[in-house]
């Protein structure tokens, strides 16, 4: 224990004869990244490659925080230094396709992934990833197959099944969808994305009830969950529960800046409660927010108009003069 503290306090500090040493360097780059000092991390994987520049872990995870950071050309170029060294890497190579994949690169992407699968067979993220890349490519039944790829290798992968339900969805396999989506929360039951999911696709089989549950197991795990919140206010006014379906839609409107959603639901809702001038107010959020909804333009244009006629109808007061 004693060894412990004093390695942990030498890693704390830049001081003495060991910071010549890339090994204490990437010592401290992976203690700094865990404590979650991504830009300390940054500069001490760097003194790492400076000091020793085929240590292509130190490359490879520089890459990592970089791809973090959203920063994904740059991290592009740290993983292909770390594959000069070491072709066959099979961890940078999976990153390297996360990272083509964030710049809408796909078929990069995948011949990334078909790269660190070949090089080892077993990487189930790689081939989850590699799934990911084949779907927005619309190669849907390679994609499916994968995802089995996967789940063959970690059946109790409950990402792969959640992202199998997702392009299940797409295809409008509902009943298979839920199916992926029950074994991802048997696997993973504290994932308010997945209970949405399912959610959805029990609000796209008219099984309002049970989405209702979804929405609302989605939400007690993540209270501040806008999408949950906003599709359970959709799926109450489907069952003309209207004063809970506001309730839900203003709550989403205090979780997030720009609630572009939630206020044209509102603003639709109250046209439809012949409260116009709230809708108006609410149609004025939404155009305020996202200037060129065409949907949202049209419809408080028609409310405008309607409202214009019937003031002009109205019984006009005798002047007094």
């Amino acid at each position: 224990m004693e060894h412990k503290i004093r390695w942990l306090a030498a890693l704390t500090t830049v001081d003495g004869p060991e910071q010549d040493s890339h090994t204490f360097w990437f010592n401290r780059a992976v203690y700094l990244m865990k404590q979650g000092n991504a830009t300390e991390a940054i500069a001490a994987f760097e003194k790492v490659v400076k000091l020793n520049p085929e240590h292509y872990q130190a490359w490879n995870l520089h890459g990592n925080l970089l791809r973090k950071a959203k920063q994904y050309d740059q991290a592009i170029v740290s993983y292909a230094r770390a594959l000069e060294i070491k072709p066959n890497y099979y961890t940078a190579l999976n990153h390297q396709g996360v990272a083509l994949h964030q710049l809408n690169r796909f078929t990069e992407a995948v011949a990334s992934f078909d790269l660190a699968i070949n090089a080892k067979p077993g990487c189930y993220r790689a081939w989850n990833n590699l799934a990911g890349s084949l779907v927005e490519l619309e190669r849907y039944d390679e994609a499916l197959e994968v995802y089995d790829e996967a789940l063959n290798i970690k059946p109790d992968f409950y990402q792969a099944w959640n992202n199998k339900g997702n392009l299940l969805r797409r295809l409008q396999r509902y009943e298979a969808a839920l199916l992926a989506y029950q074994q991802a929360i048997v696997h993973e039951p504290n994932l308010p994305e997945t209970w949405l999911n399912r959610g959805s696709v029990l609000a796209s089989l008219q099984r309002y009830a049970e989405a209702i549950e979804c929405y609302g197991q989605a939400i007690r795990l993540k209270q501040d969950y806008y999408l949950a919140w906003l599709n359970y206010g959709r799926i109450l006014v489907k069952l003309d529960d209207n004063e809970n379906a506001i309730t839900c839609y203003q709550t989403a409107l205090q979780l997030k800046s720009k609630p572009c959603e939630a206020a044209y639901e509102l603003a639709s809702l109250h046209t439809q409660l012949n409260n116009y001038e709230i809708a108006d107010d609410y149609y004025a959020q939404v155009l305020a927010i996202k200037p060129n909804f065409q949907g949202a333009a049209v419809d408080r244009q028609k409310l405008q108009k309607f409202l214009a006629k019937s003031s002009s109808t109205q019984p006009q007061p005798h002047p007094v003069t």
